[in-house]
This record gives structure tokens, sequence and C-alpha cells, in this order.
């Protein structure tokens, strides 16, 4: 057995005098020593290795941070008991006092883990002393609520929830209860959180986790208020979520407004990249869409704004609403050809909604700036008068676009004014290349 394997050995079996011995000698590393020492609750060793430690001018603090940790996971209350005060000591500066701290939530969470009641109870009643028991933060990592309820120590987790001077994090708490069905712990939660959160906090937390299990437990086995679904609804997310709340009948015509409107408001984040969320928003919107209460001039404005933004699929959802109005159409079709998107012009114009006269105005404005694929769809779409049709393919020459102007000649026939017209235009500004389409057209 080598040194120390003998100094592990008689830390964890308690043998102080066989310490004394291998410390004359040994020189190295002391920390398996004092973790076997920890984990089996032995003090004398611990304080026989933690005085060599101090003297070969080694962290004090770090090590006893380590025995104190390593005593909670094996339930060593005698060991936390001496040793978790040391931490701090006489030396209560900042750093010192956080040392503390931080070991005092091990203990809690290393213990609530395991299940050592007493090492529980000594942690909290010893952060209660010393007056910091208000600082604990419940982590992804370090939450002793959630351990003791994903550990199934019931008695553990409703000793830990009348600790009112921890911020626990109630919902995460009430989630994990109800989905383990858990229901002495639902019950001393729902009971906690309505004390100190409300009610319809309560629900709203849950629904805006779009957490349907949970909203279904509290709404099935609870009194909960109308108003308290009713304010949930506003906030929640996930279409099931959504959905259950919305057939219960609690909601108020200006909510069901809301959620359509910030349902139908977001969409593509651009035209290639989806919106996480996106196809969830387009089945609230048709959930939604049929319920009378909500206001055309909003049916019309989530429309429009779908035109905008290029959002072919939700004009899909709401194409047949019966508040759109053909001035809503012309609007969103303005806003297509606008933005030069041919596809959705296409779409809309084939809608049959279209005037002749916004068609009119469609291929002028094309025209003016320059949308030529948009333009040679509209060119010979019923109702474009011809004094517009002339008025394009004259500023088609005047702008030397010529594969618009050789597009225009090959699509239809010109009067000979217009072409005559079009040859001195292209002569006064010299272009050639336009000049000899022209020639051509002309023979």
């Amino acid at each position: 057995m080598s040194p120390e394997e003998g100094l592990i050995k008689a830390a964890g079996t308690n043998q102080v005098p066989w310490i004394e011995n291998l410390l004359e000698t040994y020189d190295g590393d002391l920390t398996d020593a004092i973790v076997s020492a920890s984990a089996n609750g032995h003090v004398e060793p611990l304080l026989r290795l933690l005085q060599e430690t101090q003297e070969r001018g080694s962290s004090g603090r770090i090590a006893l941070q380590k025995v104190v940790k390593t005593a909670a996971t094996h339930g060593r209350l005698n060991v936390i008991s001496v040793f978790l005060p040391q931490i701090a000591d006489s030396d209560q500066d900042t750093e010192a006092l956080l040392a503390m701290y931080e070991s005092t939530w091990q203990v809690l969470d290393e213990a609530t883990a395991r299940g050592y009641r007493d090492v529980i109870r000594f942690a909290i009643e010893f952060a209660t002393e010393w007056g910091y028991i208000d600082s604990y933060a419940s982590t992804s990592t370090s939450d002793a609520l959630a351990r003791a309820i994903e550990g199934c120590l019931d008695d553990v987790a409703i000793y830990l929830l009348g600790i009112f001077a921890i911020p626990w994090k109630m919902k995460d708490a009430l989630e994990k209860a109800i989905e383990r069905g858990q229901f002495d712990i639902i019950e001393w939660t729902y009971v906690i959180y309505v004390q100190r959160a409300g009610v319809g906090q309560m629900l709203t937390d849950l629904a805006s986790d779009g957490n349907i299990g949970a909203v279904k437990y509290l709404c099935t086995h609870f009194g909960i208020p109308p108003c308290a679904i009713n304010e949930a609804f506003r906030s929640a997310t996930g279409i099931s979520t959504i959905q259950f709340l919305y057939n219960t009948g609690c909601i108020s015509p200006g909510s069901i407004t809301m959620v359509f409107r910030n349902a139908s408001g977001r969409g593509r984040l651009t035209p290639q990249v989806l919106d996480e969320y996106y196809q969830e928003k387009l089945e609230i919107v048709e959930l939604l869409c049929k319920e009378s209460c909500i206001p055309p001039r909003v049916v019309r404005f989530a429309f429009v704004g779908a035109a905008a933004r290029g959002d072919e699929d939700l004009l899909n959802v709401l194409w047949n609403d019966y508040r759109l109005n053909d001035q809503t159409f012309v609007k969103a079709f303005n806003i297509v050809v606008t933005d030069s998107n041919l596809y959705l012009t296409r779409v809309l114009f084939h809608g049959g909604r279209i005037s002749a006269q916004s068609t009119n105005n469609a291929l002028l404005v094309s025209s003016s700036r320059g949308y030529q694929k948009i333009v040679l769809f509209l060119i010979d779409a019923p109702g474009i008068v011809d004094w517009a049709k002339e008025k394009v393919f004259l500023d088609a020459v005047r702008s030397n676009r010529s594969y618009l102007v050789q597009c225009l000649c090959d699509k239809r026939s010109w009067p000979a004014r217009v072409v005559k017209r079009a040859v001195c235009i292209a002569d006064n500004r010299e272009l050639n290349e336009i000049r000899q389409t022209l020639t051509r057209l002309g023979k």
C-alpha cells in the first residue's frame, strides 16, 4: 500500500494516529484523503488534514467547501455542522460570506437529491439564522424543490414549499408535480402559488409556457374563475393550449381579437426563413377568424399585412373571409405590385376582385419603376386601355429598356403612329439597339 493509499484508508476509518505517522513523510496531495474522511463522517481526521493543508499554504476555504459538499452528498450532518460555519468563521469579508452561502446551497441541493432530511433542515435553519435564506436562487442545474419532486420525496417537497423566504420556481414545481401525478404536492403548490401570485397569474404563467397538461389539470380540478381563464388566453402559446382555453367559453371578444391580431401580425422572418412558430400562428388564425366578434378592420389589416410580407399561406387562410371587401384586395394588390412580387401579383389578380382601373394603375406603376416582368404580365390583362399600353411601350423606349421593348414588340402589334413616335425617341437619344428593334418592327 502506498503512503497516499494508506492516508486515504486512515482518513476513511477514523485512525488519527496513523494519519499523524504518514504525514511525517508524505507531502503529496491530501484531497482524496479529505474526501474519504468527509464521506465517512470522521471529524477528527478532517481537523488534522485541514490543519496540514493550511500549513502547506493551500486554500483552507476551498478545502472546507469540498469537505462540506462531500459530506452533504453522503448525509454526514456531523461534518457539515462543524465545518460549514468555518468557511466564513471570523473572516467575514464579502468573499468569505459568499463562499459560505454557495456551500450552504450546495448542501441543500445535494441533500435534497438524496433525501437526507436532517441535512436539509440544518441547511435551511443555518441560512435562516445567518440571514441569507432569501438569497437562494433556483437554476436549471440547482433547484432543491425540483430535485425533491423528481425524487418523489413528497414530504421534503412540502417542507421546502413551506419555506416562504425562498423564491421557489413555483410554476416549474407545479408543472413537474402535475406531470408526475404527485397530488399532495399539487395541492400544496397550488395553495402557495395562489397566495404568492394569485390564481390568475398562476394560470397565465402556465399558459404562456404552452403547458397544456398543467392548464387542463388546473381548469378541471380547481375552481378557476372565468376572468383568470380569459387572462391566461391572452398570453397563451401552443395551439392546443389556446384551443382548450378558447373552448371553455370564458374568452371575451377583446381577447379573441388581441390573440388573432398577434398571430396574424407576424409571419415569415424573411421570404426564405420561417418563424419557429409560423405554422402554429396560421392554425391560431384559422381557429379564431371564424369568430364574428373580430372587427372587419382587423381582418383586413391582417390580409394586407400578409401581402406586404409576401405571406402566401396567411393570405390563403384569410382569402374567403366575409369581412374582406374588394378595396382590401386592391390595397393588397397595389402593395405586391409596388414590391415587385410577381407571384402574388398573379395570385391576387386572378382572384377576380381587382378592378380594371386598379389594373391600369398597377401597370403604369410597374412601368415607371422598371418592373419588367409585372409589366409583361399586366400588359394584356382584361381592362387595360390602349393609351396605357402605348404609354408603357414608349416609356420603355425612353428608358432604354431594350429587353422590355423587344418583348413588347413580340407580344403584340403596335399602331404605326406609336412605332413612329418610338423611332423618333430612339433617334433623339441615340438608342441604337432599340432603333434596330423598331426598324425590324416597321418592315
